[in-house]
């Protein structure tokens, strides 16, 4: 994505574009600060397959009966190793993380999110390995 500076920057102007700050030294603009503040997102198809661009977001899943997430094998999706995405359980109806064919999920306690306002995390640690973590449930 293209950022749009300002033409006429006047010394230790800062620009902000998106979660990012920029700060002009005279000559280039200088990245001085970044905000890991995720964007949140709403999610009502279901079922749901993880796309690229969920990467690093915090999605609620809202439905009244069981929602099953499937995290994609890296042929479909090559997420970059150490993505973390954020899943709520917004409604009554349970959040099922599952693996597609290929892809290893590693988690402790179970698979489905343990409640109405739980919150899980799934991480990717390794080529088609993920592991889910936080409020999870059998």
């Amino acid at each position: 994505m293209a950022i749009n500076f300002p033409n006429s920057p006047t010394l230790n102007e800062e620009f902000q574009s998106g979660n990012t700050t920029w700060k002009w030294n005279g000559t280039v603009w200088l990245k001085i600060a970044e905000t890991d503040i995720p964007e949140v997102e709403l999610r009502t198809s279901n079922p749901y397959t993880l796309i690229l661009s969920d990467a690093e977001k915090y999605l609620r899943f809202s439905d009244t009966s069981q929602f099953d997430v499937t995290v994609p094998a890296e042929s479909t999706s090559n997420f970059t190793t150490g993505s973390i995405i954020t899943i709520e359980q917004r409604n009554t109806g349970r959040v099922k993380v599952l693996p597609a064919s290929g892809v290893t999920l590693n988690y402790y306690g179970g698979q489905y999110t343990a409640g109405q306002y739980a919150i899980v995390q799934i991480i990717k640690v390794g080529t088609d390995t993920w592991t889910l973590i936080g409020g999870t449930a059998l």
